[in-house]
């Protein structure tokens, strides 16, 4: 009997030294591993599993146990290509992005990034030069897409004969779109956004230029 009371007693004193070990200096208890994951939610970060449980990895400019609090440098911004607005941004994996956007009105620069922080020029694509017939004016807000293989640039402008001046600023633009075979983002001439009968028209007659509205 004092045999199995010796027993009970070491038993006891072993699960007080567990509770111990799962409390840290401060009295809160750590997270163990029946903590995961699936259960801890980082608000603006992502949770990894280690020998001691979930934590997270906060995104730039959070901080916090769960990634819920901004950092002192939330609102510092930097600047990535000057002269550049209206970015679209097209992932094609995990390390491949491109970007476009606004830039002097006359054509529009294409980066690549592996990184999302660095960017070279990888080329730029004037319409102007690509069409036989008409110059764009006013190119704005282009929007790039994967399309099996190739790559659809749509964008707004003016268009206008060879012979003719762009048009001052503020004059009403239409959409237009173009197409490359693959990743050499060569684009050819533009085409007048179209869908069809009873669809949204890439164009608007009122003030525009004649040559846009065709």
């Amino acid at each position: 009997m004092r045999h199995i009371s010796s027993i009970l007693i070491t038993a006891i004193l072993l699960v007080i030294e567990s509770k111990r070990n799962d409390t840290s200096a401060n009295g809160f208890s750590t997270l163990r591993l029946t903590s995961t994951c699936i259960d801890f939610t980082c608000n603006t970060g992502h949770c990894i599993d280690s020998t001691t449980g979930p934590s997270c990895i906060c995104d730039e400019g959070f901080t916090g146990v769960k990634c819920d609090q901004q950092t002192s440098g939330f609102y510092n911004r930097i600047q990535l290509i000057p002269g550049l607005a209206d970015p679209d941004i097209l992932a094609i994996n995990d390390d491949l992005f491109y970007l476009t956007g606004t830039f002097d009105g006359m054509v529009l620069p294409l980066f690549q990034s592996t990184d999302l922080i660095n960017f070279q020029l990888k080329t730029t694509y004037n319409p102007s030069i690509s069409d036989s017939f008409y110059k764009y004016c006013l190119i704005w807000a282009p929007d790039l897409s994967k399309h099996g293989t190739g790559y659809d640039l749509y964008f707004s402008a003016q268009r206008v004969l060879k012979s003719s001046s762009c048009p001052a600023n503020g004059q009403d633009v239409t959409t237009f779109y173009t197409k490359a075979s693959d990743n050499n983002l060569i684009f050819g001439a533009p085409v007048l956004v179209d869908f069809g009968n009873g669809a949204p028209k890439g164009r608007i007659a009122t003030g525009c230029n004649t040559d846009g509205c065709l």
